[in-house]
C-alpha cells in the first residue's frame, strides 16, 4: 500500500529534527576547550611549552579556528600564557607564581563574613578524588559566604591551581584535613578555628611552592610532542 503524503512528510520532518539535533550536538569550540582544560589541569601541556594551534587542531581532529578561540579563552582566564607576537604557551609557574595564587585563594576563601548554612555542607563536596573534593569544599564555603561573584573568581583560581594540586597530590601534600577544618569552623560558627585552619592551610601550601615548581619543571615535555 503506497505511503500517504502526510505520513511521508511526517517521516521527513522527523528525520530533519534528528539531523538538526545531531548537528547542534557538534561543538568544536566546546570540544577544544574541554580537551585543553583537561590537559592544562593535569599538567600534560608541559612547563612553558609553546602551544601550536595547528598541532593541537590536528591532535583533536578539529579545524584551527575553534582551537584558537579556546586558547584565547583559557589565556584570558590565566590558565595558559599568551605572549604578544609569539603565541600561546603552557604555564611556566614559578614558586612566586604559586605563592601568589595561594594568596589570592586565601583572599577569596576569607572574603566577606564567616557565615554558612549548616545543612548539606558535607554531602556537597564528598565523592571523587581529593582534588575534586577540595574544589567542591572551597566552592561551598565561598558560594554560601560571599555569593556567586566570588564563587566565579574561585573557579578561575581553582583552574589555575589544578596542575599545582596534581603535583601536591603526588607528594601527598594536599592538606585536605586542614581544608575540612576550615569548613567545619565556618559551619559551626567557630570563626577563630576557621581563620586558624585557613592560615595553616595556605601557609603550608605556600611553603611547598619551591618543591612544586621543581616537579612542574621536570615535566617539561608536552603530551603534544610525545
Amino acid at each position: 500500500m503506497p505511503e500517504s503524503e502526510s505520513r511521508r512528510r511526517r517521516r521527513v520532518d522527523l528525520s530533519l529534527v534528528i539531523l538538526d539535533r545531531a548537528v547542534r550536538r557538534r561543538d568544536p569550540y566546546g570540544d577544544a576547550l574541554a580537551a585543553l582544560s583537561d590537559w592544562a589541569g593535569s599538567g600534560s601541556l608541559g612547563w612553558g611549552q609553546p602551544l601550536a594551534t595547528t598541532d593541537i587542531a590536528a591532535a583533536l581532529g578539529l579545524s584551527p579556528t575553534p582551537v584558537r578561540e579556546a586558547l584565547a579563552r583559557l589565556a584570558g582566564e590565566g590558565v595558559i600564557e599568551h605572549r604578544r607576537g609569539r603565541g600561546y604557551y603552557a604555564p611556566s609557574l614559578t614558586r612566586t607564581d604559586i605563592s601568589n595564587l595561594y594568596q589570592l585563594h586565601a583572599h577569596l576563601v576569607g572574603a566577606q563574613s564567616l557565615e554558612i548554612r549548616p545543612s548539606g555542607a558535607v554531602e556537597a563536596y564528598e565523592g571523587g578524588g581529593e582534588i575534586l573534593q577540595l574544589e567542591r569544599l572551597f566552592g561551598l564555603i565561598v558560594r554560601q559566604r560571599a555569593g556567586d561573584g566570588f564563587a566565579t573568581e574561585l573557579r578561575r583560581c581553582a583552574a589555575r591551581l589544578r596542575p599545582i594540586r596534581v603535583v601536591e597530590a603526588s607528594l601527598g601534600r594536599l592538606d585536605l584535613p586542614l581544608a575540612m577544618a576550615i569548613e567545619r569552623g565556618v559551619r559551626t560558627g567557630d570563626d577563630l578555628a576557621a581563620v586558624r585552619a585557613s592560615h595553616a592551610y595556605h601557609t603550608s601550601r605556600m611553603a611547598d611552592a619551591a618543591i612544586v615548581e621543581e616537579v612542574l619543571r621536570s615535566r617539561g615535555e608536552s603530551i603534544l610532542q610525545i
